[in-house]
C-alpha cells in the first residue's frame, strides 16, 4: 500500500497518501448502498455561529453508508470488516495507535452548481466527546474539506477562520483533532465527491 512515513503537516491538519479503500478491496461505489439525509451534518451547531460564517454557508443533501456505528464496532454493513481491517492497517503502518474507533461512514455528495465561496454548515462530530478524525479520500473531485483554526466552544456568535482546505484526491488522508470546526463542500466541476469518515480515540 501507498503510504507516507513522514505525514505533511499545516497548522492543526496532518496529510498522508494511502491507496484508497474502495481501490484496496476492488469495491465499485456505484454499488453501494447509500442513505438520503437532508444536510451533511447537525444543524444545531449553527446556533453558535457568527452571522459572518453563517453567510458563507449553503447546504445539501448527504448520501451516507455507515459502516460503524460506535465503539463496539456495531453495524450491519456488507463493508465493516474490510472497513476496520483496513483502517487499523493504515494506522499500524502510519504509527497511529487507535485505541478504538467510534464512528466510520461513508459520505457521498453529487455536483451541486453553487459559488465555490460557499461551504456547508461547519460543525464538529462529536459534541463533548474527545476524539479525532480521518478522511480518506476515495475519488479525484472538487468540493474542498474546509478545516478552521477555532475549536468549538458553546460561546454564541463565533467567528470561524479558515487553517486549510484540501481538495480531494484519490488516496490522500487527513487527520486533526475532533474539536477543530471542519466542514465539507460541493463538488461543482465533478460528479461526485466520495470519502470515508472516521471518528476515533487515541
Amino acid at each position: 500500500m501507498l503510504q507516507n512515513l513522514r505525514p505533511q503537516t499545516s497548522g492543526q491538519v496532518k496529510e498522508y497518501q494511502y491507496k484508497s479503500f474502495l481501490d484496496t478491496y476492488n469495491i465499485d461505489w456505484e454499488n453501494i448502498p447509500f442513505y438520503y439525509g437532508n444536510s451533511t451534518s447537525d444543524v444545531g451547531f449553527l446556533q453558535f455561529l457568527h452571522e459572518s460564517t453563517l453567510n458563507l454557508t449553503h447546504e445539501s443533501p448527504q448520501l451516507v453508508h455507515n459502516l460503524v456505528h460506535n465503539e463496539n464496532l456495531d453495524g450491519d454493513s456488507y463493508l465493516k470488516d474490510r472497513a476496520v481491517e483496513y483502517i487499523f492497517n493504515f494506522a499500524k503502518e502510519n504509527n497511529i495507535d487507535i485505541k478504538k474507533l467510534l464512528r466510520v461512514k461513508l459520505n457521498l455528495l453529487l455536483k451541486n452548481k453553487v459559488d465555490k465561496k460557499f461551504f456547508h454548515n461547519p460543525h464538529i462530530d462529536r459534541a463533548g466527546e474527545r476524539h479525532k478524525v480521518l478522511i480518506f479520500y476515495q475519488n479525484d473531485s472538487d468540493g474542498d474539506t474546509i478545516v478552521f483554526n477555532e475549536k468549538f466552544s458553546e460561546k454564541r456568535d463565533t467567528i470561524l477562520s479558515i487553517n486549510k482546505r484540501v481538495r480531494p484526491e484519490k488516496g490522500k488522508v487527513i487527520d486533526f483533532d475532533g474539536d477543530i470546526w471542519h466542514t465539507s463542500s460541493s463538488p461543482c466541476n465533478i460528479n461526485y465527491r466520495l470519502v470515508m469518515n472516521v471518528n476515533y480515540v487515541i
